[in-house]
C-alpha cells in the first residue's frame, strides 16, 4: 500500500484507510527530536513536520485538480482528515490537516470537531480560522475566552477578527 514510502495523493481521497496509515508511517519513521534550525525555533519532533507537509499537499491538491465534489470521495477524505486531527499524538503536524475542515462544510460532524479543538492548545487558533472560513459563529463565549488568556498575538488577532464577523448586521437580499 506504502510502495517506495511515497504519499500517492491520487489515494488519498479514494482508498480508505491509506492516509490515516500514511501518517501513522511517519509518525513511526521520524520519531525524534528535529534539529533546531534557527534561534528561538521551538522544539518539535521530526514527524510533526512530515505530517504536516502532507495536509498542505493534500490543500495544493484539493486546489490544482478540485477533487471535492458531492460523492464518496469526498467522505473518505474527509474521514480520514477527521481521525488524523483527532490523533493527538501526531501534535502540530495536525494543523496542516485542521486547515483543511472548510473544504468539507457538508460533512456534520466538522462543527462538532471545530467545536472541540477549540479546547486543544495546539490547534485552537487553526479552528478559530476555519470557524470563520465556515461562518459557523455559534461559539463566541469560547472564543471571548481564548482571546483574553491568549498569549500568541496571531491567535488573538484570529479570535477578534471571529467576535467581529460575529457582530457583523446581517444582511438579507429581498427579492423585487
Amino acid at each position: 500500500m506504502l510502495s517506495n514510502n511515497k504519499l500517492k495523493l491520487k489515494d488519498v481521497h479514494t482508498k480508505k484507510g491509506y492516509l490515516l496509515k500514511y501518517c501513522e508511517f511517519l509518525y513511526r519513521k521520524y520519531n525524534y527530536k528535529e534539529d533546531i534550525r534557527y534561534k528561538g525555533m521551538p522544539e518539535r519532533m521530526a514527524f510533526e513536520t512530515e505530517i504536516w507537509i502532507v495536509g498542505e499537499q493534500i490543500r495544493k491538491y484539493i486546489e490544482k485538480n478540485k477533487i471535492l465534489k458531492k460523492n464518496e470521495s469526498n467522505q473518505i477524505l474527509s474521514d480520514e482528515v477527521i481521525k488524523i486531527i483527532q490523533t493527538e499524538k501526531y501534535q502540530r503536524g495536525r494543523e496542516s490537516f485542521t486547515m483543511l475542515l472548510h473544504y468539507f462544510k457538508n460533512n456534520p460532524a466538522i462543527e462538532s470537531l471545530l467545536k472541540n479543538l477549540l479546547k486543544d492548545e495546539q490547534l485552537r487558533g487553526f479552528a478559530i480560522i476555519e470557524l470563520n472560513n465556515l461562518k459557523i459563529y455559534n461559539y463566541e463565549e469560547q472564543v471571548k475566552g481564548i482571546l483574553k488568556s491568549e498569549k500568541i498575538s496571531w491567535i488573538r488577532k484570529e479570535a477578534l477578527r471571529y467576535i467581529k464577523n460575529r457582530e457583523k448586521p446581517k444582511t438579507h437580499e429581498y427579492e423585487i
